[in-house]
């Protein structure tokens, strides 16, 4: 599939979101933890999979080439836009006005995602690449539609290909019902 021609297929896509089990968020896809979820490809190297449970919606964001050490996970649902970002630390900031609050760590008591861990030996620092980003929702807080857009970092990417944060309605879209 060429580039183009997976941008647009990612940008039109509705992923209808299928029932499945609890997952342990811990940033590895553990052997059938992910079975029942519905799939969709972002790039060649990243596919986003998603099923949730009567209280909540479980997403991966899973690495087939180079890993991340960081995302921005944009999301708008029930009119309103929000940032979860994840990397040694979590942390969220809402969209209000047009204009972006600032940034709450550590407060995160509706959502919960894998951080990255690191180790120092000596003077150098190491980070513990995950093989995904796995979060876990709270679906009280979401509507039927939830729209993703990606912000991978340590490599930089966003995702879906071609399409701004500043633009939700081409983000991915999720149908929770």
């Amino acid at each position: 599939m060429t580039v183009l021609a997976l941008v647009i297929a990612t940008t039109l896509t509705v992923v209808s979101v299928p029932d499945g089990g609890c997952v342990l968020v811990n940033g590895f896809l553990g052997d059938g933890e992910w079975d029942s979820s519905a799939s969709a490809r972002l790039d060649a190297d990243t596919e986003i999979r998603v099923h949730k449970d009567g209280s909540g919606l479980f997403l991966a964001i899973a690495f087939q080439g180079p890993r991340h050490t960081g995302v921005d996970l944009y999301l708008r649902s029930h009119e309103r836009t929000r940032m979860l970002h994840v990397s040694s630390a979590l942390g969220e900031k809402v969209l209000d006005e047009g204009r972006w609050a600032e940034m709450s760590w550590g407060r995160n008591s509706w959502w919960s995602a894998n951080v990255v861990g690191t180790i120092v030996e000596g003077d150098r620092q190491r980070f513990l690449e995950p093989e995904a980003f796995e979060f876990q929702l709270d679906r009280r807080e979401l509507g039927a539609d939830v729209y993703l857009f990606v912000h991978l970092k340590r490599p930089e990417k966003s995702l879906p290909l071609g399409v701004s944060q500043e633009a939700p309605e081409k983000w991915m879209r999720l149908r929770l019902e």
